[in-house]
C-alpha cells in the first residue's frame, strides 16, 4: 500500500512538474514575441521620429525662402491693420494670430525686427508643418517645393490638406501623387480603388504630367475673395506654381546667376504684381521684370522702413471697421 501511494505520489509529482514547463515553456514564448514587439514597435518609433527630426530640420531649412516669398506677396506692418478680404486684424508678415496663439487685435504693435521674425516662425510651425508633415512626402520634398507650397497654406491655410474627418483631400492626395510618379520611372502598376484584383499599368510619366496639370488647376481655383477673382491671388499662385515645378528657381542667398532665378530678399516687394498675368507664361520675362523692378523697397529695407515710419490707425477708422464686421454678423 505505501509502495502504491509512493508510486501515486512519484506520478503527481511528475504530471505537475510536466504541466508547469509546459506552462512555463508557453510563458516563455509569448513574453519572448511580447518582447519582439515591443522591441519591433520602439524601433519603428525611433526610426519615424528620426524622420521626423529630418524633416522638420528640412522644414526649418526653408522657412527662410518661405519668409521671402511671403513677404514679396504680403509686405511689412508693424501695426495691426484690417484686412478687408480677410475680414480679420493682421500684423506683420500677414499674420492673424500672435506667437501666443491669441488672435491679433486693434492695437497690436509689433517693436523690433526679432518679433517681426518671431510671428512668423512661430505661425508655420505651429499651423503649417503639422498638416504638411502628416499629408504630404516630406522627405522626398525640396526646400524650394516646401517655401512655394508653405505660401500657399500660408494664404489658404494648411487646413485645405484634411477633410473634416481628418483623411487627406484631393489636393493633397494630387501632391503626393507628383511624388509617387515623379519617383518611379518607367512604368507603375495601380491598383483600382483598392482592389486588388483589377490592376492596371501606366506610364509613369504621363501620370506625373497629369497630376501636374491637376495640381495647377486646384492651386488656380484658390484666387477668389468674397466670390471676387482676384488679379494679386492669380498671379502669386502663377508664381508659386512655378517656383514649385522649379521652373523658377529661388536665390535668397545670392548663389546663382541663372536667367530663371530669383532673389526675393533682395528685389523690391510686390514687384511680381506689375507683371501682366499673360507674361507668367515667360519664366525669364517673369525672372527679368522682378529681378530689374525700378522702383520699391526689398526686404530689409521694408522691415526698416515700417519700424522707422508705422502706419498708426485712427479711432475713427477703427469704429468704421467694427461696425463693418458686427454687419456681416448679422
Amino acid at each position: 500500500m505505501k509502495q502504491t501511494l509512493t508510486l501515486v505520489a512519484k506520478c503527481l509529482v511528475a504530471i505537475t512538474l510536466f504541466m508547469w514547463s509546459i506552462w512555463a515553456g508557453a510563458s516563455v514564448t509569448e513574453k519572448f514575441l511580447s518582447d519582439s514587439d515591443t522591441i519591433l514597435n520602439a524601433e519603428v518609433s525611433e526610426l519615424s521620429a528620426e524622420e521626423d527630426s529630418l524633416n522638420f530640420a528640412k522644414f526649418q531649412q526653408a522657412e527662410y525662402d518661405m519668409l521671402c516669398l511671403v513677404a514679396h506677396f504680403e509686405g511689412v506692418k508693424v501695426n495691426a491693420y484690417w484686412d478687408p478680404h480677410g475680414r480679420i486684424w493682421t500684423i506683420g508678415i500677414g499674420n492673424t494670430v500672435r506667437p501666443d496663439g491669441t488672435k491679433v487685435k486693434y492695437g497690436d504693435r509689433i517693436k523690433d525686427k526679432d518679433e517681426l521674425f518671431e510671428y512668423f516662425k512661430a505661425h508655420v510651425e505651429a499651423y503649417i508643418w503639422p498638416d504638411m508633415q502628416k499629408y504630404l512626402p516630406m522627405s522626398d520634398m525640396t526646400v524650394q517645393e516646401i517655401a512655394a507650397l508653405g505660401s500657399l497654406f500660408y494664404n489658404c491655410g494648411s487646413g485645405i490638406l484634411r477633410n473634416k474627418d481628418g483623411s487627406p483631400t484631393y489636393l493633397a492626395d494630387v501632391i503626393y501623387s507628383c511624388y509617387a510618379f515623379a519617383t518611379h520611372p518607367g512604368s507603375v502598376e495601380l491598383i483600382a480603388n483598392g482592389d486588388t484584383s483589377v490592376v492596371y499599368t501606366v506610364d509613369s510619366k504621363k501620370a506625373f504630367e497629369h497630376s501636374k496639370s491637376e495640381l495647377i488647376r486646384l492651386m488656380n481655383q484658390k484666387v477668389y475673395a468674397k466670390g471676387k477673382k482676384l488679379d494679386v491671388l492669380v498671379k502669386r499662385r502663377l508664381l508659386e506654381e512655378k517656383i514649385f515645378f522649379g521652373e523658377i528657381i529661388m536665390d535668397n542667398k545670392g548663389e546663382f546667376a541663372l536667367e530663371n532665378s530669383v532673389n526675393f530678399a533682395e528685389q523690391p516687394l510686390g514687384a511680381a504684381y506689375s507683371i501682366p498675368i499673360r507674361d507668367f507664361n515667360d519664366v525669364t520675362l517673369v525672372c527679368d521684370s522682378i529681378n530689374n523692378c525700378p522702383y520699391g523697397r526689398n526686404l530689409q529695407d521694408s522691415i526698416e522702413y515700417a519700424f522707422a515710419h508705422p502706419v498708426k490707425r485712427s479711432s475713427a477708422t477703427y469704429r468704421k471697421k467694427t461696425t463693418t464686421r458686427r454687419r456681416i454678423r448679422r
